[in-house]
Order: structure tokens, then C-alpha cells, then sequence
């Protein structure tokens, strides 16, 4: 475990580093360490607070309430432990900004989505598919690459319907049908995703939000 924790600090470090000074005491956090954290979010949603290309260097500081490291010797073992606490701000919900159970992937999507072009609007839904991210706010859609590139930026009730369809070579694309032309002729707007459930997780998520607006 030694290596471990030396993966963690140095983690830690770059957090740091990129953000600059992060502060103030965890309060509440869940003891699953970095590596919880990560897992917990998503890769896509990580490679977006590992660059901060999407309009600030202090998202993380925004994003985080606080990291405190802890060292504890362990009696019976003769071993350290290290215990990195991290973890965002609840996420609050739609127009009536509900509270639900603490989601760290939904907290952090929330902060996130702050900093962006729809960071006024009150916070949906997410789906991290890997490479690109979809952020959903009560009025629009957002597509980010992992590189915090905008992809995709539309307004829900723009969308006439989406569907699933599977590609000719691997994954699946999430077709976007819209009431009118676009400037380039095209009617539709396509996101690629390389699983079939996170596709579909996207097209329900897609197909409530447009119900909803409707």
C-alpha cells in the first residue's frame, strides 16, 4: 500500500498545483479517498477538473470544499494509512433546486456546469461517457469533449426526438432530431458513445428533459 499512497500525494500535489491553493477542512466528506473520488466521478468528468481549458484555472478551488490529508499509524499492522478527503458541493436538482442524497459524480457535473455557458441555469442531469461529457441544465444541453471543448449546445425545446442506433464498426450513436434546419441543411446532431447503456442513459435523460420543457 505504500506505493498507493504515494500515487495519492502525488495526485494530491497536482490538484494543487493546478488550482493553486485549496482550503478549508473537509466537512462531512466520505472516507473513500482519492481514488473513490475518481472512480466515483467518471473519467470524463475528471479529465475535465484535470484541465481547467473550460474558462477558469480556479475550478477546482471552486469545485472542492477542501482536501485534508491524514497520516495514522496502525498498531497491529505497523502500517500508514492515508486518507485524501475530497469531494464537492451537493448538486441541487431543477427549477425547485430539490435536495437529493449526496451523488459526488452529480456534484461535481453541478460545479462544473457553473463555470460554463449554462452555469445560470439551474442544474438537471449528466451523462459521463468516457471521452465527451453531456451536462444538462433545466433549459439546455451541453456537450463537452474531455478536453472541455463544446461540442454540442442545445436548447431542449429545439429537439423535436432522440434515438439510439448502433454504428456500422462498434458503439452507438445518440441521433438528436431537431423541429428546424440547421445553417449547414442538416436536421439532426449526432454524440458517439461506445456503450450501449450509457447511450441509452443519455436518449431517456434526452427524451424526459425535452417532455418536460414541452
Amino acid at each position: 500500500k505504500p506505493f498507493e499512497g504515494g500515487i495519492q500525494k502525488l495526485v494530491n500535489g497536482v490538484l494543487e498545483g493546478v488550482t493553486g491553493v485549496v482550503s478549508k477542512p473537509i466537512r462531512g466528506a466520505e472516507r473513500s479517498g482519492l481514488e473513490g473520488f475518481a472512480k466515483g466521478v467518471g473519467k470524463g468528468l475528471l479529465g475535465l477538473i484535470m484541465k481547467p481549458v473550460i474558462g477558469t484555472t480556479d475550478l477546482l478551488t471552486d469545485t472542492l470544499i477542501g482536501v485534508k490529508g491524514s497520516i495514522e499509524g496502525d498498531n497491529s499492522q505497523g502500517m500508514l494509512s492515508l486518507y485524501s478527503q475530497v469531494r464537492p458541493r451537493r448538486a441541487l436538482y431543477g427549477r425547485d433546486r430539490v435536495v437529493k442524497p449526496y451523488r459526488i459524480d452529480d456534484a461535481t457535473a453541478a460545479t462544473i456546469q457553473s463555470k460554463l455557458c449554462i452555469g445560470g441555469e439551474e442544474y438537471l442531469s449528466h451523462v459521463d461517457m468516457v471521452k465527451n461529457v453531456a451536462l444538462m441544465s433545466v433549459k439546455r444541453l451541453l456537450v463537452l469533449s474531455g478536453d472541455g471543448e463544446e461540442l454540442i449546445l442545445l436548447r431542449f425545446k429545439d429537439i423535436r426526438k432522440v434515438e439510439v442506433m448502433p454504428q456500422d464498426d462498434e458503439g452507438f450513436v445518440i441521433t438528436i432530431f431537431l423541429h428546424e434546419v440547421k445553417p449547414d441543411g442538416s436536421d439532426i446532431e449526432k454524440v458517439e458513445c461506445e456503450e450501449e447503456r450509457t447511450a441509452n442513459l443519455l436518449c431517456e435523460k434526452l427524451t424526459e428533459a425535452i417532455r418536460n420543457t414541452s
